[in-house]
């Protein structure tokens, strides 16, 4: 998601930069898209990746986006990109498995060289309504909805930096960091809930929350964050690359419960409410810093 780049929007752009993905209007259906990247030695390294887990990340993380909107995925492109001497084919096939994986369609791309390796995946979908989630969307007396504990991706990355080395079997916590799971059933669940508001968990809970907050002009007041055991609190606050869903709704808790239906490995809950006063954005009573994974 590009963050500061406001093009001026022509009239079939419905939403454009400052989201998770855009959406364009057209005849029959209104098209959601969105592009990201991944960069050797800025997203991953090669010593704790396999080339399989980086073409299934750089689907993912672009699918997680489209679960952001409640939108479905549809169709994919690729760019790629790396040294001679690595295997680049082997990248490929990790992007066309986990592309079939989502029922998603590789429709084309490119391959060439380079220095250091860089993956840039665009996605083509489409909403089933005529409405998205939104980041910009919560309203003071929603509830603040996280579909699953964070920072385990963190505490994945911490074991396999320090060993620098891809396990023959990697933990939970490695896999979260190496194959995490976009959550598009959840993403439209919620849609079709009610929910307006909503954002994915890439960069922190802590620094995505003010972003929604930002977009949407509120505050908000977290009761706690849920731990699970091998994660502190400094991975759940500040960790990235979860991708769980943050939402937005006045029935936090039904929709809670609503989502345990298509949630396999987590367990939606309410962990705070949005405020009118944008100067309160609090932690049990203290202020959360604005803080995560920025590159």
């Amino acid at each position: 998601m590009i963050r500061e780049f406001s093009p001026k929007l022509s009239q079939d752009v419905e939403v454009g930069v400052g989201d998770d993905c855009a959406v364009v209007r057209s005849i029959n259906n209104d098209i959601v898209l969105c592009a990201d990247m991944l960069v050797e030695h800025v997203h991953f390294e090669t010593s704790y990746f396999d080339p399989f887990d980086i073409g299934y990340k750089a689907v993912a993380v672009n699918l997680s986006d489209i679960a952001a909107m409640g939108a479905r995925a549809i169709y994919l492109l690729c760019t790629l990109s790396g040294p001679k001497d690595y295997p680049l084919d082997e990248i490929l096939q990790g992007i066309q498995d986990t592309s079939k994986l989502y029922n998603v369609t590789l429709v084309g791309g490119d391959i060439s060289r380079s220095t250091e390796i860089t993956v840039s995946i665009s996605v083509v979908g489409t909403r089933d309504t005529s409405v998205s989630l939104l980041r910009s969307a919560a309203s003071a007396g929603d509830q603040i909805v996280l579909t699953g504990p964070t920072g385990r991706s963190a505490a994945g990355l911490r074991s396999l930096s320090q060993n620098n080395v891809r396990p023959s079997h990697p933990t939970p916590f490695e896999l979260a960091h190496l194959r995490p799971l976009p959550l598009l059933d959840a993403g439209r669940a919620a849609l079709s809930y009610g929910a307006r508001a909503g954002i994915d968990i890439s960069d922190s809970l802590a620094l995505d929350l003010h972003r929604a907050a930002d977009a949407s002009n509120v505050g908000f007041e977290l009761s706690d964050v849920p731990l699970i055991e091998g994660v502190t609190k400094e991975q759940a606050l500040y960790g990235g690359e979860d991708y769980e869903l943050l939402l937005f709704i006045k029935d936090g808790v039904s929709l809670a419960k609503h989502l345990d239906k298509v949630l396999h490995r987590t367990s939606a809950q309410v962990i705070g409410v949005v405020t009118n006063n944008q100067e309160i954005r609090t932690l049990g009573g203290e202020q959360l810093p604005k803080k995560g994974y920025l590159h």
